[in-house]
Formats: structure tokens, sequence, C-alpha cells
């Protein structure tokens, strides 16, 4: 599937260009991702294609989110997961899948987040949680059987198909 290869590129290359600003302030993330067009990764799909599209792009931004990235683009993975959450055009919305382990890595970044007082970072974590974005799940990737909403302590039986 060329068109997530090309994805996956272009968030490599806006997080990139957001290391090379040297900050990790919301606005100067939010001017490259505009400057980027990213804004119009949704444009012209179609209701099922978005769905498809939106769970695999959130989970692709997630993994920025975790340890093997530096402070930097973990940060920036943030801010990206954020935009991309809050510009979805998906009834329901599609949620940002965590592992347990993911959600843990997360955790520990929002402490290091808040310990160097990082403030819009802290708030578009805490934005997600408060739009009840994150789901926890018991493994990574799509295809999990059990999936626990942290938010409301219920645990569900899920399968996702992709494939239809």
């Amino acid at each position: 599937m060329q068109e997530f290869n090309d994805f996956k590129e272009d968030c490599d290359e806006l997080l990139v260009k957001f290391v090379d600003t040297g900050s990790v302030r919301f606005d100067r993330f939010s001017k490259l991702f505009q400057d980027a067009n990213f804004g119009l990764v949704y444009y012209g799909l179609t209701e099922d294609e978005a769905i498809v599209f939106t769970q695999i792009a959130l989970n692709t931004v997630v993994q920025f989110t975790q340890p093997q990235f530096n402070f930097q683009v973990r940060i920036g993975g943030l801010y990206l997961l954020h935009a991309l959450f809050t510009l979805q055009s998906c009834k329901p919305t599609i949620k940002i899948r965590v592992s347990i382990k993911q959600w843990k890595e997360l955790l520990k970044l929002v402490k290091e987040i808040k310990s160097q007082n990082h403030h819009d970072a802290d708030f578009i974590f805490y934005q997600l949680y408060a739009f009840r974005a994150y789901y926890i799940t018991a493994s990574e990737g799509f295809n999990e059987l059990v999936e626990h909403d942290f938010l409301t302590s219920k645990i569900r039986i899920v399968d996702v198909d992709l494939q239809k």
C-alpha cells in the first residue's frame, strides 16, 4: 500500500523539519504543519477509505511518541496525533489505540513534559485525554481481541477487520 508508505515519509519529513527548528513549541509545529498542507491529508477519501486511513495513520504516528525517538520527535509525534485526531471526519471518531506498554511510555513522556514546563505539549496531551481519544489495548496493532477503555474502566471484545 504505497499511499501509507507515502504518508509515513510525509510524517518523517514533517518531524525532521520540526527537529530542525530546535523548539518543542506547538506554534512552531503548527506553522510547519500548515506550510506542508498536512491538513489536507483526509481530502478526497471516501467514508470507508477515511476510516481505514485514519486507523493506520494514528497507529503510525503513535509510534513517534515512543522512547526510541528523541524528546523533540516524541513531542512532534504528540502534536501530529492531536492534529490527525481533531481533523478526522470519521463518525464515530476513530480513537488512538495504544498498547499498555505504549501507554506507560506516553505517561513517562508526559511526566518529562511537565518537569520541563512545556505547557503547550502538556495541554495537547490532556486535550486528547479530555476528548477521550485514547483506547488502551492489550497489544499493538489493529486486530486486538481485548480492548480496555481506561476512562470508563470497561473491557470489551473487539475484532477489527480492515480487509472489507
